[in-house]
């Protein structure tokens, strides 16, 4: 017999003991024992304070009630079915066919009940460690971690054994614990889904793509936020090498359809970021378009292009003039051969028949982009590529202090959704006009980083140290902190850099501010503003940039009383004194140059006869100005008083020549103090994977590499790097693999 007390809103409850009625069995338990928070509903009163009483019978006598009193508001019980729970469990403890069947369905998860589920990792615990698992070395185990009363002793545990007669139907039973807890998942998920409408926790949009990553969460049956043993993951990982050790193959991933590309990443692997980038004219969209139509051709798999860039017919016909080997000008403007029209319809019939689903969908987001590769996903359980044309004309749909953290919040997006879809997503990405810069054309990892760069010369501070070191000298270390600004407080705080590191020799420019600051740095490296980042090529003269107040670990002060009173005379202004640099600081701060600022500094000093009517003027614009800086103030445009930032201005920037150059990637704020003014900082890329495209004909008309096309790979996060090359069709938009004694100049 089973006594149903109600949750009180916790979810659980302890099994007890039942009240002295005569006509109730002796063994009596809880059926509530655990009820999932979802469904708790908050009692108006106590347990012990609730006038009923509820028995029902699992044996074979049915449901029996009795009411004291009325039951008020009480919450219906989730879906569950116990005689199942019961039955999986005993079949467990009877039969070891019977544990591996119903472990490939259910995890302890899946239980209604909280003792059923203790029940069954104990159970599969010995099994997994080659122990019997039956009535007798379940207590044991169970007695041995503390847990055998809470699961109702040894009694309880005879008691299941015995109610199970056979374990043919153990599998049929685990798919109804599943279906049951797949139902209490949908309660919970629809509560979650109100909460989201009646709280209104973020804007509508991203509130729609949270419901619909709950939903497809529980369609998936995800077990996500748990920790693996190692036993497990090492056990996992030696039958997935011996299962590619007895199959000979060398691809463990998706494979990209070239030979020298797949040999060199083993596939493209689950839940990886990939990016493929180059300048324009490369072929990006060509070799992503290639590996998804031999995906799909080749494989049958489907495949995601998301073109950002491209109409779905332009793709289209990318890919009927790559597979039909048709000359692209001529399928466009329909003056084909007679030798093209049966390769064409070959072709056409072909992809006709092949899992790719294309979306041309402009200015896409990332949450547009998640749901419908979630909802492809669904329709299409074996999903093998999204491909992404192309990361720059992407939004992430929130806002951003600039582009580079932009951008690197969408890389991070993507990784997620690869990881979360447990399926590669090959984004391409644009270079800059700064690889075109160097002799050798060739691209570098820290060309895809979006960021500029600082000459070798440049001092970075650090605070641990108490030294100033020339960033040169930091390439290749990480782990050391640097300071950097949190706009948020406006104070300078010690963060971790992970990487240091050389990008080559580059264009630079000399940035020079009122209170002498030089720093020289590529024209797109970002400083900090009035009005947020700006690159140095958006920089002018009379704008202010932020340099620290202090520099606090060594004592040493970016901005002194001299540097103060000699930036004040080169502008023919009266020096601040310490009565003041509060009404000073505050026109500073501002930003406001020229009389007004002068004025106020003037007016600031002690009042003289001569002076009267000019302090009165001032008083009146302080009053005027005090406002203003409050408001700006409370908006984080500017800086609070007390805070370690000054803006100084900007008096000359002016062409330096060409330097090796060199960047740092910072955590968390993603800038840095260097020759006392407060630079950005390069953004790791998320990727798992980087490829870059490089075709030497494009730029040198007598390269011995006609008709090909080297294949860098830049970033392997689990396995080496290097450089292939391939043939690249340019009258087709095709890339192809080379012969073993392949002729430069045929592939033209």
């Amino acid at each position: 017999m089973f006594l149903h007390i109600p949750s009180t809103g916790c979810g659980s409850c302890r099994e007890l003991s039942a009240p002295s009625v005569d006509f109730v069995h002796r063994s009596v338990r809880v059926i509530s024992e655990h009820t999932f928070c979802h469904a708790c509903k908050p009692w108006s009163q106590p347990c012990s304070q609730l006038s009923f009483h509820t028995f029902v019978d699992l044996g074979k006598r049915g449901l029996l009630t009795l009411m004291a009193e009325p039951l008020q508001a009480m919450a219906p019980l989730p879906p569950q079915n116990l005689e199942a729970e019961e039955y999986v469990l005993g079949a467990m403890m009877l039969s070891q066919n019977a544990i591996e069947a119903v472990s490939e369905i259910i995890d302890g998860g899946d239980f209604y009940r909280e003792s059923h589920a203790t029940i069954y990792r104990v159970a599969l615990e010995l099994f997994q460690h080659g122990r019997p698992v039956d009535a007798i070395t379940l207590a044991d185990k169970l007695d041995e971690g503390g847990v055998l009363e809470q699961v109702g002793g040894k009694e309880r545990i005879r008691e299941i054994a015995t109610l199970v007669p056979g374990t043919s139907n153990a599998a049929h039973h685990a798919r109804i614990v599943r279906e049951m807890a797949t139902l209490r998942g949908l309660t919970t998920v629809g509560e979650g889904i109100q909460r989201l409408g009646w709280e209104r926790p973020g804007e509508t949009p991203e509130l729609v793509d949270r419901a619909e990553q709950m939903v497809f969460d529980l369609a998936q049956h995800r077990i996500r936020g748990s920790f693996e043993h190692i036993e497990v993951l090492v056990r996992e990982s030696f039958e997935q090498i011996t299962k590619m050790y007895e199959s000979g193959g060398e691809i463990t991933g998706t494979p990209t359809g070239f030979r020298d590309v797949d040999q060199m990443t083993s596939g493209l692997q689950p839940g990886n970021l990939v990016v493929v980038a180059g300048r324009p004219s490369m072929g990006k969209s060509a070799f992503a378009l290639g590996v998804a139509s031999n995906l799909a051709l080749h494989h049958g798999t489907p495949v995601a292009v998301f073109t950002l860039e491209m109409s779905k017919l332009e793709v289209a016909q990318r890919l009927m003039c790559s597979e039909g080997r048709v000359e692209l000008q001529r399928l466009r403007t329909g003056r084909l051969t007679p030798e093209d029209w049966p390769r064409l319809v070959k072709a056409c019939d072909a992809l006709t028949k092949a899992p790719v689903y294309v979306d041309d969908t402009r200015l896409t987001t990332m949450l547009e982009i998640r749901g419908k590769a979630r909802r492809l996903k669904a329709r299409e359980p074996k999903l093998g590529l999204i491909m992404i044309d192309y990361l720059q004309l992407m939004t992430s749909g929130s806002s951003s202090e600039n582009r580079v953290q932009e951008v690197s919040q969408i890389s991070r997006s993507l990784k997620v959704l690869a990881g979360d879809l447990e399926v590669p997503v090959l984004a391409l990405s644009q270079l800059s006009r700064a690889v075109e810069s160097r002799t050798d054309k060739r691209p570098l990892l820290s060309d895809l980083r979006e960021s500029g760069c600082l000459s070798a010369e440049t001092r970075v501070y650090l605070p641990d140290d108490g030294v100033y070191r020339r960033i040169a000298e930091l390439e290749g270390r990480h782990g050391f902190r640097v300071l950097a600004a949190d706009t948020d407080t406006w104070q300078l705080e010690p963060r971790m850099v992970t990487a240091a590191f050389a990008t080559g020799a580059r264009k630079v420019y000399r940035l020079e501010t009122r209170l002498g600051h030089r720093v020289r740095a590529t024209a797109n490296h970002k400083f900090l503003a009035l009005d947020g980042w700006r690159r140095l090529d958006d920089l002018a003269p009379g704008m202010r940039v932020a340099v620290p107040r202090a520099l606090a670990a060594s004592g040493r002060r970016a901005m002194r009383d001299s540097d103060r009173a000699k930036a004040s005379a080169q502008r023919g202004e009266a020096p601040c004194l310490p009565r003041a640099r509060r009404r000073a600081s505050a026109w500073g701060r501002v930003g406001l140059p020229g009389t007004h600022a002068s004025a106020a500094r003037m007016a600031a000093l002690e009042p003289s006869p001569d002076r009267v009517s000019l302090h009165a003027r001032a008083d009146r614009r302080w009053t005027e100005v005090s406002a203003t800086l409050a408001r700006l103030e409370s908006e984080g445009i500017v800086p609070r008083a007390d805070s370690e930032i000054y803006w100084d201005e900007v008096v000359a920037i002016d062409p330096d020549g060409v330097a090796e150059v060199y960047d740092l990637t910072v955590e968390g704020l993603h800038n840095f103090v260097a020759e006392d003014v407060i630079v950005h900082n390069s953004i790791e890329q998320d990727a798992d994977l980087v490829m870059f495209l490089y075709r030497d004909e494009y730029y040198n008309e007598q390269s011995d590499d006609q008709g090909l096309a080297e294949i860098i790979l830049a970033k392997h996060r689990n396995g080496p790097v290097g450089t292939e090359k391939l043939a690249f069709l340019k009258r087709f938009a095709k890339f192809a693999d080379l012969a073993p004694q392949h002729d430069a100049r045929a592939a033209a």
